[in-house]
């Protein structure tokens, strides 16, 4: 399965980033899966902001954010929790495209340096992404306190988060077939 980590904040200092890498590291040296990696920060360039079907919507010219979706089986989202939702430059880019969402898997993955883990962004996400046509994995993953998940070299500190991971990638093998 070709899987795509999509950092979805574009945020300076962002600790998110540290999620990204890790579970795409993760896929790459642990499983059987490739995995790319994509920031919003550089897919929003040519991201657009009128309805991509019907007049005036995108045109036939392929973004970069339309072909990494068309070539990923799945794509895992890694949502910072900002002021109680997700960040709007996802949603940005997730409104400039449609047509190539319908039942593309989507596997969440809340992170925020509260005790939350990012959950109220990922229930906030949820009906989007579900309008738009995506099928979204049953389990969810979160990282609460991320700072302290994460020694200053930006390696995973705990056993259990690698077991979490696991069994989150697992899930989402499962719905994919």
């Amino acid at each position: 399965m070709n899987i795509t980590v999509v950092l979805g904040t574009a945020r300076i200092n962002r600790n998110s980033e540290l999620v990204a890498f890790f579970i795409h590291n993760y896929i790459n040296n642990h499983t059987e899966h490739q995995s790319e990696l994509a920031d919003v920060r550089d897919l929003n360039q040519d991201a657009v902001t009128t309805p991509p079907w019907g007049e005036g919507g995108a045109d036939s010219n392929p973004t970069n954010w339309q072909i990494i979706v068309q070539k990923s089986d799945a794509l895992i989202f890694v949502i910072p929790e900002y002021n109680y939702s997700f960040p709007g430059e996802l949603k940005i880019l997730l409104d400039s495209l449609l047509s190539d969402y319908k039942n593309k898997l989507v596997g969440l993955i809340g992170v925020s340096t509260g005790s939350f883990g990012g959950a109220r962004a990922v229930e906030h996400i949820k009906p989007v992404l579900l309008k738009l046509g995506f099928k979204i994995s049953n389990d969810n993953l979160y990282f609460p306190n991320v700072t302290d998940k994460f020694s200053d070299n930006g390696k995973v500190i705990d056993d259990e988060t690698n077991d979490r991971v696991s069994r989150f990638i697992n899930e989402l093998e499962m719905v994919s077939k």
